[in-house]
């Protein structure tokens, strides 16, 4: 046991990092959105680091050093020509980015760690296969070749898994062609994060 005892008040101030989990959704939609995001605070680790790379990769202009960018948002998500994109180990990421390369008519490679190779990815591809997305993988894992366009209409998605495939096809939806329905099945996880 360890007994302190305080000789004062403690006092100062504190920073805390952002959150991957909540940085990644941002990064995404920044480079979604129209204009320019000023966006600070965000946690400079491997994760981040990987979509910040990704984004790039796509055409996303990203201005900056993290902890703080400039993200100068996508207009066109045709004519970027094949790409191959490394997610390393961030099953966040993965999950996003391969819902988000929907939007673009050329094909995107998402490949990533031999560890993420093993995670479950199938539910994400089913639903965007619903939504006419062309999507190739080795049984249901990474690596995942997709191409769109994410043109929008209906599909199922089972979220009892992982929040995040809900939360990057919704994402994504977002520059659909027409609006996107996604009806939930299974019992929803982490339902604070798609919120």
């Amino acid at each position: 046991m360890i007994e302190v005892t305080p000789t004062a008040p403690l006092q100062g101030r504190v920073s805390v990092p952002g959150s991957k989990y909540i940085a990644n959704r941002v990064l995404l939609l920044a480079a979604l959105a129209r204009g320019q995001s000023h966006i600070s605070n965000l946690p400079d680790n491997d994760d981040i680091r990987l979509a910040v790379a990704g984004l790039r990769e796509l055409g996303v202009g990203i201005e900056g050093d993290l902890p703080t960018l400039t993200i100068t948002g996508l207009d066109n998500f045709t004519g970027t020509g094949d790409k191959h994109l490394d997610v390393g180990s961030s099953g966040t990421l993965a999950r996003f980015i391969t819902a988000v390369s929907a939007l673009f008519s050329s094909r995107i490679t998402i490949d990533g760690s031999a560890q993420l190779r093993r995670r479950p990815m199938a539910p994400l591809l089913a639903a965007l296969g619903q939504l006419q997305v062309n999507v190739t993988s080795h049984d249901g894992k990474l690596p995942i070749t997709v191409a769109g366009p994410l043109a929008g209409g209906a599909c199922e998605l089972d979220a009892g898994l992982s929040s995040q495939f809900a939360s990057g096809l919704a994402i994504a939806s977002t520059r659909a062609d027409r609006v996107v329905t996604v009806r939930l099945t299974g019992k929803p996880v982490s339902l604070s994060y798609l919120k």
